[in-house]
């Protein structure tokens, strides 16, 4: 069982022109975070079934490059190149694939970007 702190308030609080309700939650629906969590994995899992690991791990390369170059680099990018460099089969699997923090926090900054036919993304959009 779960500990409150204090009652639970139901209200609606006003921000400029933004309203929320407290107290009140929604059974049953992911909120945007978590969405947002479910779609990425589901792309990952979908870039693995359509291309093959020498595939995934050139054009992540790729990908990587070109963005060290254009001056986009984070700290998840080098995590990546390493894992896409030297890391297994496995564990380059269950960094797309895996359910712990690691792997969810290196989907966020997925660099297996364009290796899924338009179509395909486009349906995952749309579920």
């Amino acid at each position: 069982m779960k500990a409150r702190l204090g009652r639970c308030v139901n209200r609606l609080v006003t921000f400029d022109d933004t309203t929320v309700q407290l107290g009140v939650t929604s059974k049953g629906r992911q909120n945007a975070q978590s969405q947002l969590d479910s779609f990425k994995l589901e792309f990952a899992q979908a870039v693995l079934r359509a291309v093959d690991m020498a595939t995934l791990r050139r054009r992540s390369l790729a990908n990587l490059e070109r963005w060290r170059e254009n001056g986009s680099w984070c700290s998840a990018f080098a995590e990546w190149q390493h894992l896409m460099r030297s890391g297994s089969d496995e564990e380059v699997v269950a960094a797309m694939t895996g359910s712990d923090e690691t792997a969810n926090r290196l989907r966020q900054s997925a660099l297996y970007v364009g290796l899924l036919p338009r179509k395909s993304a486009e349906h995952l959009n749309a579920t």
